[in-house]
């Protein structure tokens, strides 16, 4: 049996530093997350061991890495670090509108589905007519209504 459980918050190891994700399904080997502010597109399958409990001595050790990850790169070659710091701010950036880009997609797909469910009422007539050979036929006319 696992130690953890899908829904459960859980910090998830890339390179050497920790980020906040969601576990959503669980396997033998393997861990499906999804890291909190990014979009589902970066959701991945990890090791179990690539994951360790959301506690708040597992928080304080994830600041304390990103702020040594933070020094080293505003370290001695301001070229490199000024050269990271814009990859992360485009990586930020791209984070940021792959959300919201999701979101709007979402929202736009929702007001479709309510506007063309509102938009259109269909009458149903039931209709008997009699056949060349002396049968009775159905007929089923759809009349729709735009409002």
């Amino acid at each position: 049996m696992s130690e953890f459980a899908v829904n459960e918050k859980v910090l998830a190891w890339q390179g050497e530093n920790l980020w906040v994700a969601k576990i959503l399904k669980l396997e033998t080997n393997r861990v499906k997350i999804h890291y909190d502010g990014w979009n589902s597109s970066y959701d991945e399958f990890v090791p179990h061991d690539q994951i360790i409990k959301d506690s708040p001595e597992n928080r304080k050790l994830m600041q304390e890495l990103k702020a040594k990850t933070k020094q080293a790169s505003s370290g001695s070659n301001s070229s490199s670090s000024s050269g990271t710091k814009k990859n992360k701010t485009k990586t930020e950036k791209k984070r940021v509108q792959d959300s919201e880009s999701e979101e709007e997609e979402e929202e736009e797909e929702t007001k479709k589905e309510q506007s063309s469910s509102t938009k259109k009422k269909a009458k149903v007539e039931n209709t008997v007519k009699k056949n060349g050979d002396g049968k009775n036929s159905i007929f089923l006319i759809f009349h729709i209504k735009e409002k």
